[in-house]
């Protein structure tokens, strides 16, 4: 256990579809103690995959985390599930990050073409799921010929897919390429009012995921990495 003062932390952790990644648990172990029993336990960590949520698990982890609370009074939760909507839904999470002025791209909910052609959002745009990941059902729209291509495959990712709540939305397109010719995105970790650690990533097509990373990317990945080291402070 981590002591602090004279007291000593531990931690409980429950999740589904997931696993910790290679240093996070060791992490975990540094900063927060030992696992423990949640009757024991100062924190709460929520490790859902949240493409594994559905309603039955959404509802059990929120009796869990009232639970954790009723025993733990002045315990602190982690990822809490009150806040699941924030992490899973890009529709809401643009909403809350617009409500406290941060910069957005012009984003909006659909139900069919006339929707988005109506939308204000000009060409080029994504169209997606609004709980997907990894880029999951998402297209670059360039033109009238790419709706009409790929709207179909939305829709029918939709009508398969829907999950707790749902989406499809369009995005306006933001393009991130760099004078290297590869694309790159920023991934930025925000706890409360502060900013706690970032990384970039390189790829290259505007799907900037990490599998992409090959070592003809080393040279930009490490650049990028500074270049955002300096935005952070």
């Amino acid at each position: 256990m981590v002591e602090k003062g004279f007291y000593k932390m531990s931690f409980c952790y429950f999740g589904v579809g997931s696993y910790w990644r290679p240093y996070e648990l060791e992490a975990a172990r540094r900063y927060l103690g030992d696992p423990s029993r949640p009757e024991d336990s100062d924190y709460l960590i929520w490790r859902h995959n949240t493409e594994s949520v559905n309603e039955a698990i959404l509802k059990k982890s929120i009796e869990i985390e009232k639970h954790f609370i009723s025993i733990n009074p002045g315990g602190k939760i982690i990822n809490p599930i009150s806040s699941y909507k924030y992490t899973n839904n890009k529709d809401d999470c643009f909403s809350i990050w617009r409500s406290k002025g941060i910069r957005i791209p012009n984003f909006a909910v659909f139900q069919n073409k006339e929707d988005i052609l109506n939308s204000g959002i000009s060409y080029p745009f994504l169209i997606r799921l609004n709980d997907g990941v990894t880029g999951e059902d998402t297209y670059l729209i360039n033109n009238k010929k790419d709706l009409n291509l790929y709207l179909p495959l939305v829709d029918n990712a939709y009508n398969k897919k829907r999950r707790i709540s749902t989406k499809k939305i369009v995005v306006k397109f933001i393009d991130t390429s760099i004078s290297a010719g590869f694309k790159t995105s920023f991934r930025i970790t925000v706890a409360g009012n502060s900013v706690i650690s970032g990384y970039a990533r390189i790829s290259d097509d505007w799907l900037a995921i990490t599998k992409q990373f090959t070592e003809n990317k080393k040279e930009q990945f490490i650049e990028q990495n500074k270049r955002l080291a300096k935005v952070l402070k």
